[in-house]
């Protein structure tokens, strides 16, 4: 059986894409520059209403984690990242000296730490979500009516 040679050069992306015959269908690729343009306005409207100084979008990330899976392991949290468990650790504490997460040991002689959000947490998170909602409802508004079709 061949080899495939899956190394991707510093050039290459390693999005997969269409071959080069096979344009995407003008429906698709209507639907992306619709995607992009609303994640752009989604992005630059949280920006100045909800500065990212405030809350650091992997702050987000950890808190809707939290909010679905509360008491989760810190190496549960690095894998729904994507993310080297230093990493997230680092995240938590700093979110934790800001009152957002609290970490417990999960039980006598097991080295897991349990994360959860604090009252403060998950006030942040909803103050977020609200400004999400609102940014995605304006962003909605000013489409016309085929791009909103398209979604």
């Amino acid at each position: 059986m061949p080899s495939t040679n899956l190394a991707v050069s510093p050039n290459q992306s390693s999005t997969p894409t269409a071959p080069a015959d096979e344009a995407p269908a003008p429906a698709e690729g209507h639907l992306t520059d619709v995607v992009s343009r609303l994640r752009r306005v989604l992005r630059t409207g949280l920006q100045a209403e909800y500065t990212w100084e405030s809350l650091p979008m992997p702050h987000v990330e950890i808190l809707h984690i939290l909010a679905e899976q509360p008491g989760i392991q810190v190496g549960d949290v690095a894998v729904e990242l994507r993310l080297a468990q230093p990493a997230v650790c680092a995240l938590l504490r700093q979110m934790a000296a800001d009152g957002l997460v609290e970490q417990t040991p999960e039980a006598a002689g097991r080295p897991a730490v349990l994360v959860s959000l604090t009252q403060a947490g998950a006030d942040q998170l909803a103050g977020w979500q609200t400004a999400h909602r609102q940014r995605i409802s304006a962003a909605l508004n000013k489409l016309a009516t085929d791009d909103l079709s398209q979604l």
